[in-house]
């Protein structure tokens, strides 16, 4: 998915354009910049499990496959659900909560570790 993508090489103006209008009212334009900037290359890659559509919106279940150095241990997949919307520059995601979170958890866990 090409949000993710641009989540992961830090294209700010990519993200605001893949994200709808609302998602970025829900969160300020400034939270959603710092969430790209903490998360970057760390958000994991999708693996899109089901499309569920119905006119101008789009239910997608994915799995999250984290990024970073190989362990011997299992991968842990994180499910995520996410909506996408049919807006003015195609489908947009429509709810960053993830990255948001995601962001928030980032300083958290290097704290715990550190």
């Amino acid at each position: 998915m090409s949000w993710f993508r641009a989540v992961q090489s830090d294209d700010v103006p990519a993200v605001f354009s893949l994200t709808s209008a609302r998602a970025q009212r829900s969160v300020g334009h400034q939270a959603l910049r710092k969430a790209v900037d903490t998360v970057g290359s760390a958000l994991g890659s999708p693996i899109v499990v089901r499309v569920v559509t119905q006119r101008a919106v789009a239910t997608v279940r994915v799995l999250i496959i984290p990024q970073g150095p190989a362990s011997s241990g299992p991968a842990i997949e994180v499910p995520l659900t996410m909506t996408l919307v049919d807006g003015a520059s195609g489908w947009q995601i429509d709810d960053v909560t993830y990255l948001v979170t995601s962001a928030q958890d980032i300083p958290r866990a290097a704290q715990v570790k550190g």
